[in-house]
C-alpha cells in the first residue's frame, strides 16, 4: 500500500515537472498562433487551435485591458486593432501567456511573457466580443477581458428628410 502511495507521488512530480515552460519563453505575435508555432501574419485570419480548457481563479490585483474598448469600426470593416495591456505584479507569475478568441472560435494562443508588466498591439483580427485570457504559469486563467464595438464618434445622425414641396 505505502509503495503504491510513493509510486503515484512520484509519477505526479514528474507529470507536473515536465509541464513546466523554458524560462526564456518570450514569443509575441501580431496574430494568434498554434501552440509551438511562429508567428503569423496579422493580416491572415487566425487559424485555430484546440486547447483544454483551464480552470479560473481571477485575481482583481492583475491587469488585462484593452484599448480601444469599445472599438469603433467607423470604415465598415468588422475587424480592427487593439492594445493590450498587463499587469501581473501582484501574481508575481514567473511566465504567463495570453489567448484569445473570437465569438464561436476555438481559444488560441496569442503570447507569451515574463514581463510583469507591458503591452502588445494586435494585428488588424480583433472583432466584436474577441476575448482574452491572461494565464498564469500554473496554467490558471487569473485575468480576462471582452472587446466590444462602439458607435462611431465622428459619425453624424442622418438629417431629417425635408418634406417635398
Amino acid at each position: 500500500m505505502k509503495l503504491a502511495r510513493i509510486i503515484a507521488i512520484a509519477i505526479g512530480s514528474t507529470l507536473i515537472a515536465s509541464c513546466d515552460r523554458p524560462a526564456d519563453q518570450t514569443t509575441p505575435a501580431s496574430a494568434p498562433t498554434e501552440v509551438g508555432a511562429g508567428a503569423a501574419d496579422a493580416s491572415q485570419e487566425p487559424a485555430a487551435a484546440a486547447v483544454p480548457e483551464v480552470p479560473e481563479n481571477i485575481n482583481p490585483a492583475v491587469v488585462l485591458e484593452v484599448s480601444p474598448n469599445p472599438l469603433e469600426l467607423c470604415d465598415g470593416s468588422k475587424l480592427g486593432t487593439v492594445e493590450v495591456r498587463w499587469d501581473v505584479t501582484a501574481a508575481a507569475p514567473s511566465n504567463f501567456s495570453i489567448w484569445v478568441a473570437a465569438p464561436n472560435q476555438e481559444r488560441k494562443l496569442w503570447m507569451s511573457s515574463k514581463e510583469s508588466t507591458g503591452n502588445n498591439k494586435t494585428g488588424d483580427w480583433v472583432r466584436d466580443q474577441t476575448r482574452f485570457w491572461l494565464v498564469d504559469d500554473k496554467g490558471v486563467v487569473i485575468a480576462t477581458t471582452t472587446v466590444a464595438t462602439g458607435a462611431c464618434a465622428d459619425q453624424a445622425p442622418a438629417a431629417p428628410a425635408t418634406p417635398a414641396q
